[in-house]
């Protein structure tokens, strides 16, 4: 009982030692960086993702006809349309509904300290760039719980580290705040972590949170609906026989209706969105045939998007070279996970990287597998477990890292 207990204490103390530690100098960076001040935040898709909540809350009005009669227009990035000429927002709604509360705080205190309630005055910015901290830091409690499943606290939360300051996602979060990644970030690893919760004890309560987690990732970004293929896969290789499979979703199938039906009401505003603009609740938004943002599969893409120096993922987020070899080094109790993952991250990689634009402009590094990282963490803990049963190993990994952190802490100024 004493063990159960100090167990207990030992992760939750780690746990708030590592996010006040992100927390403190997250915030820190974020009023050293001050981004609102050296240029504008609502820019390209980062303004098409948050374009949602003025137009609605404060215009009312999601067809856009408000743009017309606008003499300060901050609208100039919408420039999609139907055939009928119709305006429109490409991008889903998913971000809008993470940004919702930050940017309701804001338009409520905006009179109150003297500036314009029109969603893109000084709380505003503010509320934009604030909020995919919120997320992030969310987001690394679940993957230190994921990470907990398997392997002690130290490794955790050395993981956990690693994975928020040795990855793009602490550039995009303070370059980019208004990309999807960082919100796509935290339902990444908040599903994995209770679909392994849900398959050990399926219930009404457990179904109904995966199945809002799961809508939610899908709607922040589409392609993340690829994430099934990896649940699915698990599920198999965690019923080992296919008849015990075939046993377990007759048993359970209440509970996956349940999840489906929530994934699918998280979805039911931007079907109604996608009627209002197009007739019909299922709307293609990169419709134009003329376009070129379409799929070119073409191996030499994938290529360059790993190694290549135009964002090439192990090029500038060198740390996941490390999760690649983590594969070799995964243990009987997490090897559950392995080929679950690394089929997922096959189809993953062929897609993402075969978009017209593969290497995602406008970020540091190839911010499209960020979401990826809540998943890599599984091998990347792994090879840090490897480091560190070895005396000399540790020694030499974390003094390299210690000197990292140094050369970041100095080399991190305001742009």
């Amino acid at each position: 009982m004493l063990k159960r207990v100090h167990t207990f204490s030992s992760n939750k103390v780690f746990l708030i030692t590592i996010i006040l530690f992100t927390l403190t100098y997250s915030v820190y960076y974020f009023f050293t960086l001050k981004i609102w001040e050296k240029r504008e935040v609502f820019v390209s898709d980062q303004f098409l993702y948050y374009s949602y909540l003025p137009a609605y809350f404060i215009e009312n009005d999601l067809t856009f006809n408000f743009i017309d009669n606008k003499i300060d227009n901050h609208y100039h990035y919408l420039w999609y349309a139907t055939n009928d000429g119709k305006k429109y927002i490409k991008m889903t709604m998913g971000v809008a509904f993470c940004q919702a509360p930050f940017f309701l705080i804001a338009h409520y205190i905006s009179p109150h300290f003297g500036y314009q309630s029109n969603g893109f005055t000084f709380p505003y910015q503010l509320a934009f760039c604030f909020s995919p901290i919120f997320y992030a830091l969310v987001g690394l409690i679940f993957i230190f719980k994921i990470l907990r499943k398997y392997y002690s606290v130290f490794i955790a939360g050395i993981t956990t580290l690693l994975i928020y300051f040795a990855t793009n996602i602490f550039a995009c979060i303070f370059i980019n705040p208004g990309l999807s990644h960082s919100y796509g970030f935290l339902f990444m690893a908040a599903s994995l972590f209770l679909f392994i919760k849900w398959i050990a004890k399926p219930n009404y309560l457990n179904s109904i949170i995966l199945g809002i987690c799961l809508g939610m990732l899908i709607l922040i970004r589409p392609t993340n609906g690829l994430i099934l293929i990896l649940l699915g896969s698990y599920l198999a290789s965690n019923c080992k026989k296919l008849s015990k499979l075939f046993e377990f979703i007759k048993s359970n199938w209440k509970f996956i209706a349940l999840i489906v039906l929530f994934c699918f009401l998280v979805f039911i505003p931007q079907m109604l969105y996608w009627k209002k603009i197009s007739g019909s609740y299922l709307f293609y938004s990169y419709h134009d045939s003329n376009s070129v943002e379409r799929f070119y599969f073409n191996i030499m893409n994938v290529f360059y998007g790993l190694f290549g120096f135009r964002r090439g993922l192990f090029i500038y987020t060198p740390v996941m070279i490390l999760a690649v070899f983590g594969f070799f080094l995964m243990n009987k109790t997490e090897k559950e996970l392995k080929w679950p993952i690394l089929i997922f991250l096959l189809v993953f990689i062929l897609i993402t990287l075969s978009w017209w634009c593969w290497w995602y402009g406008g970020s540091f590094g190839a911010r499209s597998f960020i979401e990826v990282y809540a998943l890599m963490v599984i091998p990347l803990a792994a090879f840090i477990r490897y480091i560190n049963s070895s005396t000399l190993k540790r020694i030499v990994f974390f003094s390299n890292f210690g000197l990292s952190m140094l050369f970041k802490y100095f080399s991190d100024k305001p742009i």
